[in-house]
């Protein structure tokens, strides 16, 4: 889990330039879709927020975005999941 996490980071850092504050991978056929199968996007950030998504590994930066999934508050969010 450690290379597949490091290799997102440094994919990301290289061809968008922007910091990433948490990496969650999660079990396969687990991510929440609609009927005709768009991700929801909405209830993966709830899902991300209150800790259960089924997650098989994951990596937080920072001590800001550390604190805000340890504990969320609804200021601090992630702009994508």
């Amino acid at each position: 889990m450690d290379e597949i996490i490091a290799d997102i980071r440094q994919a990301v850092t290289e061809n968008h330039r922007i910091p990433i504050h948490a990496i969650v991978l999660i079990r396969a056929g687990s991510m929440p879709l609609t009927s005709s199968g768009k991700i929801q996007r909405a209830l993966c950030k709830a899902r991300f927020l209150d800790h259960s998504l089924d997650v098989v590994g994951s990596s937080y930066v920072g001590h800001a975005m550390s604190r805000a999934v340890a504990k969320p508050n609804h200021r601090t969010v992630p702009t994508a999941v």
